[in-house]
């Protein structure tokens, strides 16, 4: 059997066992199998990067030198020429949508805490379903491939909310560790008071966060899963993913 097939057979069984995880595992699952996903797709793409940019350097060469083959070798040169500068400047065209493309899908780049310090944590079923809607966005936005048409421009914008969200979660999530931690260590329920009262606030905007991106998420399935979306559905999708950016930058203060 080979590598693509076991590697297909081994996210099949990963993806049948993920909802029966606990959530401070489940979590990094879903993290890490988003992050396995890129890498293959940015091998990918380096390898098409790589390739394009090679013929592209070959037709350019190929075109500054039809010159001096027209006067050798005759005229039939210099219509070579000018094909050969298209195809140089199509091949140039091809590698700026592939940077804009690998810009537009960017993963979140906070540091969670690890799944032994979210064992027990109030953090983790949050967190856990943020990461899993950021995978399944990012799925569908990838299914459109480059779409330029108001969906596609939409959805975009929509990973890139989701993003923001579970970068908020992570930064959230560590702090939510770190007050749990100092509560067991307190006895004394005065200096607990600020202690819960700001992890309880966590808890409640990390909640309303992860129900945010469940909305997102069902917006999207929506406007993608329509063969011709309407402008209700357009228009809900781009005022969940405004919300979100809310729900984000309520986290990031939150979390310090």
């Amino acid at each position: 059997m080979d590598g693509p097939s076991r590697s297909r057979r081994f996210d099949t069984a990963a993806a049948a066992a993920v909802p029966a995880l606990p959530d401070w595992v489940g979590a990094e699952v879903e993290r890490r199998s988003l992050r396995r996903v890129q890498r293959r797709e940015v091998r990918g793409r380096r390898w098409v990067g790589r390739w394009v940019a090679v013929t592209t350097t070959g037709w350019s060469a190929l075109a500054a030198l039809s010159p001096v083959g027209a006067v050798l070798g005759g005229w039939e040169w210099l219509l070579l020429g000018v094909a050969a500068l298209a195809r140089a400047g199509l091949g140039g065209r091809e590698l700026a949508e592939l940077h804009r493309d690998d810009a537009a899908l960017r993963l979140p780049g906070a540091n969670a805490p690890s799944p032994w310090a979210l064992r027990g944590s109030a953090a983790a079923a949050p967190l856990r379903r943020g990461e899993a809607a950021l995978g399944a966005l990012v799925a569908l936005a990838r299914s459109l491939g480059d779409s330029a048409g108001p969906s596609g421009g939409l959805l975009r914008g929509a990973v890139t909310g989701a993003v923001e969200v579970v970068d908020g979660l992570r930064l959230g999530a560590g702090r939510m560790v770190a007050c749990e931690t100092a509560m067991r260590a307190i006895t004394d329920p005065q200096r607990r008071a600020g202690l819960v009262r700001t992890h309880d606030e966590l808890a409640a905007a990390m909640v309303a966060s992860a129900a945010g991106l469940d909305d997102l998420l069902v917006a999207a399935v929506d406007v993608v899963g329509g063969s011709a979306p309407t402008t209700a559905d357009l228009a809900r999708l781009h005022a969940d993913t405004e919300l979100l950016r809310e729900y984000a930058g309520a986290l990031r203060s939150l979390a310090g």
